[in-house]
């Protein structure tokens, strides 16, 4: 049976409309359910297996507002992709989440109460601009998210593509965090708080003041670090805080005995710290020619396995800037040169050594020492006589032949039990108020222990005069309180008078012995009476007793300073190089601040968001093993490959209906 022209028409239009319905079931069904090809590097468009895991681990609902001027950016030439950029990835973080995402949009190109909403939650409008052939536009739009969590909030005031995973993965483990993370940054010269601006600018020019500020030169890193942590000054006056889980320590100019012992004692708790210290003075001030750094703190640094050298580095491999220029032969560390097997620097990016002196470890035993990043092999140093000038500099790469470069350690990493700087030298006289170490309960004391022998054998000889007794590998005894040994008794003329130990039970304090000290001096009570102190428990922190009442000033009354002489296993870095976290080279997105955030993180939670953050540091390229031809076939794959699909399926419906036309005919 010949169909007429008016059927066939008929069939073809519901021809048409079948494989337009069935289009849209198909896209219906595939809705959350799609797979994209990324063919780049690092997989910079596909979502890091970290920030899977933390959304598959979502334990309740986080909901989000995205505030997209979508209007706006659509009716601007240049930017009409920016909403589905930024949709998509937001959708993939959904289908991720197992339902536990929520997300509203809300658009406020037209809206003047949404526009409020958005302003007072803390999204920034961002001043574009989109020109065409006869004019230019600024327009204004927002494009930024907020996320509530257990009644909790965190903002993205811009939401920016090429780093929404990063931000939105951030904002998610803060919420869900349940303990807060502060890293500290020390203080060496504390100028008073709360004086007025004139008066502290007139005292920062006539007082010592430290290299290195969070509110100053390192306020940029500060301000993106705290984002994930707490982050606090940490003067090293006194006792390091129990709460401060990393401390930073860049200000290594000026570290006094009473500095050194408090961060002795943070590291003897099992605190772990970043030293930031070059070998040679920066040029500043009044000093504006590089000069050797003294000898101050070798000794100090030197015990605990590592040595800063007294050079300058400077690397073939030099940094470039944001436009690809190679900036005056400062190192660039590329990650072919980190330790591929330490899991600090695994999979980071590259960074910038601004200023840098060379390291060398040197660990004591029971420590682990591990290089963790090296300069390359082109790199050579200035000792001696410092000349930076980019004449000098560049006179010396020609001169330099081949054997006169090699490769520089720069960080380093240092990972096991210590010993306490102090375990067998005087506490520093200057300590000031009164010191007390573990309690009696973090040193496992009972109440005997506490209460002393009446018979004089812990405190006292049989004529009642105070005698101590050292600990085992404690430190030997000032001079004016003899230690107790084997030997003949010295000549009691020789003896410094003492006055016997107080029985007084007013005298002690939450386990603590009190004495009476010629002289009022702290270093003259360097070792506890008796019973000797023992390093603290297995995964125990001693700490100070706040509640330790102080002493009458003048009276001459100290409280027995513990030292903690042994420390947990924890884990100590140094960088020969402290201008590396200045604003500029934070700013200059050059891979710096990526480094040492995930550094932190890595020593503090684990560094789940560490690779994510990686993929901020490089502008996303096609894998380099892809060939040109590969690479175009890509692209007009991509560009192409739909419509020549429909093209086929038409032209076999066509000749699939032309024959059974011919065949009915």
């Amino acid at each position: 049976m010949t169909s007429t022209p008016k059927q066939r028409r008929l069939q073809f239009a519901v021809s048409i409309v079948l494989v337009t319905a069935n289009l849209f079931l198909l896209n219906w069904l595939c809705l959350g359910n799609y797979t994209r090809a990324d063919l780049t590097r690092d997989g910079v468009y596909t979502l890091n297996d970290a920030t899977r895991k933390l959304l598959n681990g979502l334990d309740d609902l986080v909901t989000a507002k995205v505030y997209l001027s979508e209007k706006q950016f659509l009716e601007n030439a240049g930017w009409s992709l920016l909403p589905r950029q930024v949709k998509d990835k937001i959708e993939e973080f959904v289908a991720q989440s197992n339902g536990k995402l929520q997300v509203e949009y809300r658009d406020p190109s037209d809206d003047k109460d949404i526009e409020r909403e958005a302003q007072q939650a803390g999204i920034q409008q961002i001043p574009l601009g989109s020109s065409d052939s006869s004019s230019m536009t600024v327009f204004q739009p927002f494009c930024g998210v907020t996320l509530q969590y257990g009644g909790k909030e965190e903002v993205i005031p811009v939401a920016e593509p090429p780093r929404l995973e990063y931000d939105l993965a951030m904002a998610i483990t803060k919420l869900t965090r349940t303990e807060t993370v502060t890293i500290g940054f020390n203080v060496v010269n504390q100028l008073p708080e709360g004086l007025p601006p004139e008066m502290l600018a007139q005292m920062r020019d006539q007082f010592p003041r430290d290299m290195h500020d969070i509110d100053g030169d390192y306020r940029s890193l500060v301000t993106e670090l705290r984002r994930q942590f707490a982050v606090e000054k940490v003067p090293l006056t006194a006792a390091v805080p129990e709460h401060v889980n990393l401390l930073v320590v860049a200000n290594t100019k000026g570290l006094n005995d009473v500095h050194k012992f408090h961060l002795d004692q943070y590291i003897m708790r099992g605190g772990k710290v970043i030293f930031l210290t070059e070998g040679v003075e920066p040029p500043q001030g009044q000093m504006p020619v590089p000069t050797a750094r003294d000898a101050s703190n070798d000794e100090f640094f030197k015990h605990y396995g590592f040595g800063v050298k007294k050079n300058l580095v400077f690397d073939i491999q030099a940094a470039t800037d944001r436009y690809g220029r190679r900036i005056f032969y400062i190192p660039e560390i590329q990650p072919r040169y980190f330790d591929p097997d330490s899991a600090l620097v695994a999979n980071l990016g590259r960074f910038v050594v601004m200023f840098a002196s060379g390291i060398e470890l040197m660990p004591p035993p029971g420590v682990e020492p591990i290089v963790l990043c090296r300069t390359s092999p082109g790199a050579w140093e200035q000792t001696g006589f410092f000349d930076i000038t980019l004449e000098n500099v560049l006179e010396q790469r020609k001169a330099m032949k081949a054997d006169d470069l090699k490769q520089f350690d720069v960080v380093g990493m240092l990972k096991g039990r210590f010993t306490s700087y102090f375990a067998n030298r005087p506490l520093p006289n200057d300590l000031t108020g009164v010191s007390t170490g573990p309690t009696a309960s973090d040193l496992g004391l009972t109440p005997e222990d506490l209460e002393g022998d009446d018979e004089g054998d812990d405190m006292g000889d049989e004529d009642g005069d105070a005698v101590e007794e050292p600990a085992d590998g404690a430190a030997p005894a000032q001079p004016t309180e003899p230690a107790k040994t084997d030997e003949p008794a010295q000549d009691p003329a020789q003896k410094p008078e003492q006055k016997p130990a107080s029985d007084d039970p007013s005298k002690k304090s939450d386990g603590i012995r009190e004495r009476d000290v010629p002289g009022g001096g702290i270093a003259d009570a360097l070792q506890d009476p008796a019973p000797a102190p023992a390093p603290a428990r297995e995964g125990a922190t001693p700490s100070p007793d706040p509640n330790a009442p102080a002493a009458p000033e003048g009276s001459g009354t100290q409280q027995a300073v513990f030292v903690v002489k042994d420390s947990p296993e924890t884990t100590l870095v140094v960088i020969g190089s402290s201008l590396m976290l200045s604003n500029n080279l934070i700013e200059s997105g050059m891979g710096n601040y990526e480094f040492f955030a995930s550094l932190v993180e890595r020593m503090t939670t684990g560094g789940e968001l560490s690779e994510i953050r990686n993929k901020l540091i490089d502008v996303p390229a096609v894998r380099a093993d892809y060939t040109t031809g590969q690479k175009n076939a890509f692209k007009y794959v991509g560009m192409l490959g739909v419509p020549a699909i429909v093209l086929v399926i038409g032209i076999m419906v066509y000749v699939v209906s032309k024959a059974k036309s011919g065949r009915a005919s």
